[in-house]
């Protein structure tokens, strides 16, 4: 009678074991991917759109003719915004590791 209980407490003693690890493996790849989107939004997505912007502004007032220079405008407008949403998600990252 003690032998099938032992044998049960030992199999979910074993499957607990293996659900930590499990878990410690998803959380050290989830830090990883968390520390590589903070540094691929600080170093690449941001300096290459604020290079892209500060382009685009000293390109726009040299354009005369109205439609480019209306699409350009648009082009600086939309790049703005996403610079402004990869500011949002730097935060919120880093709100939510800390």
């Amino acid at each position: 009678m003690v032998t099938p209980l032992a044998i049960y407490t030992g199999h979910q003693y074993e499957v607990s074991l293996e659900e930590k690890e499990l878990r410690r493996r998803l959380t050290h790849q989830l830090s990883h991917q968390e520390t590589d989107t903070l540094l691929f939004l600080s170093l690449n997505l941001k300096n290459t759109l604020v290079t892209s912007l500060d382009k685009l502004s000293t390109i726009i007032p040299l354009t005369r003719v109205k439609e480019v220079h209306d699409n350009l405008t648009t082009l600086y407008k939309d790049l703005k915004a996403l610079y402004k949403t990869s500011l949002d998600l730097e935060h919120a990252i880093d709100k939510e590791t800390d």
